[in-house]
């Protein structure tokens, strides 16, 4: 009986590259995301804005995110989650080049702010959908729910450690 209910609570053999590489996509998606645009904004005043000017950005980014999210859900499918993967991952190369462009030379105001709606934008529209869509999909389902926790787990944990 102890032997049954040993195998019972068994999981098929996974290949640990894949979990490995499924908890890894959701860390780099979230280093390139909206957690490393919040780190971004704890230098406002490098960018030149005050506490009521901080505010109104995270209004800006907030909405800017909300939008885009919703708008990916209905594409993402419709465009498939390695167009959207590479396109976030160029668009944001592309914009985080423009960002620190900004930076190096000082440019401040709204230029900036634009530059970072882009990015939340880019981020919210392709990566931060399909990392989900995806870490849902690679995994059998007798050990989807561990698998998905393993890779949140991941993903949380990235996130604290860019943040604080």
């Amino acid at each position: 009986m102890a032997a049954n209910s040993v195998t019972a609570y068994s999981f098929p053999p996974i290949r640990v590259n894949t979990l490995s590489a499924a908890s890894r996509f959701p860390e780099e998606a979230n280093q390139r995301g909206l957690s490393g645009n919040i780190k971004l904004k704890t230098k406002n005043k490098a960018a030149g804005y005050g506490v009521s000017d901080v505010l109104m950005n995270i209004v800006v980014t907030g909405i800017t995110n909300v939008i885009f999210t919703i708008l990916a859900m209905f594409v993402v499918d419709r465009w498939g989650r390695k167009a959207l993967t590479l396109i976030g991952s160029f668009g944001l190369a592309i914009i985080y080049s423009f960002m620190g462009a900004a930076y190096y030379f000082h440019i401040t105001g709204i230029v900036l702010l634009i530059i970072v709606v882009m990015a939340i934008a880019c981020y919210a529209m392709t990566l931060a959908t399909v990392m989900w869509v995806i870490i849902s999909e690679i995994f059998p389902n007798r050990i989807r729910g561990v698998a998905m926790s393993v890779c949140t787990f991941a993903l949380w944990a990235a996130c604290f450690i860019l943040t604080y």
